[in-house]
């Protein structure tokens, strides 16, 4: 016996969209490093990793710690260097993105928690895999795709980045994807493999919680 099953269809919505990124750097700044500032049309995170780095935004200079983070608005002028005169680690991204719910993370100094230092982790980790770019250039204005890279490296890279900069509301989506990806590119088989209909159950649960 042969029963028809009717099926719906779910949209999936994207709650907020990164359409490009601009750069990914994890470096060290030397105790000296000196910077005169920039401005530029599109959204920058600042995250201090090891040690404290000195952020001067619009000329209101603060300190961000270790584990720390801070996601600078488009066309605010800002400079970065360390603090206290030692060098420090710093992750540094940046992207374009046309969502004003970013607002409720801008302007602000974020504690990271083990969660996200993870998150900041992994985008440093497939970013590497992702561009041939070193991401030990401070003055790096251009990332370059790797035409070897693993199949979905960059929707990592993606995935990542708007789980660091958002809020914990956009991130149980993002969570799911991430998840489901990161499978793809372990097993390096198609994305069509999976079965629609756990990818439905997965998303209606998610948005749930």
């Amino acid at each position: 016996m042969v029963i028809n099953m009717m099926y719906t269809p779910v949209k999936l919505e994207t709650e907020v969209n990164v359409d490009k990124i601009i750069a990914v750097q994890y470096f060290e700044y030397a105790k000296d490093f000196a910077f005169s500032g920039e401005m530029h049309d599109f959204w920058e995170v600042v995250y201090s990793d090891r040690d404290y780095l000195s952020l001067s935004v619009r000329s209101r200079e603060e300190i961000i710690p270790p584990g720390h983070f801070r996601l600078i608005r488009p066309m605010e002028f800002h400079s970065v260097k360390p603090a206290e005169g030692k060098s420090a680690n710093a992750v540094i991204f940046s992207f374009i993105c046309d969502n004003e719910k970013l607002e409720k993370t801008a302007g602000r100094t974020v504690k990271c928690n083990e969660e996200k230092k993870e998150y900041i982790s992994k985008l440093v980790s497939f970013a590497k895999e992702a561009f041939t770019t070193p991401l030990s250039e401070p003055y790096s204005t251009r990332l370059v795709k790797n035409t070897k890279a693993p199949t979905g490296t960059q929707n990592l890279v993606k995935i990542y980045l708007v789980t660091t900069a958002s809020t914990r509301f956009f991130q149980n989506i993002y969570l799911f994807w991430k998840n489901l990806v990161e499978a793809v590119v372990k097993s390096q088989i198609k994305l069509v493999v999976y079965c629609c209909d756990h990818l439905i159950l997965r998303f209606v649960h998610l948005c749930r919680l």
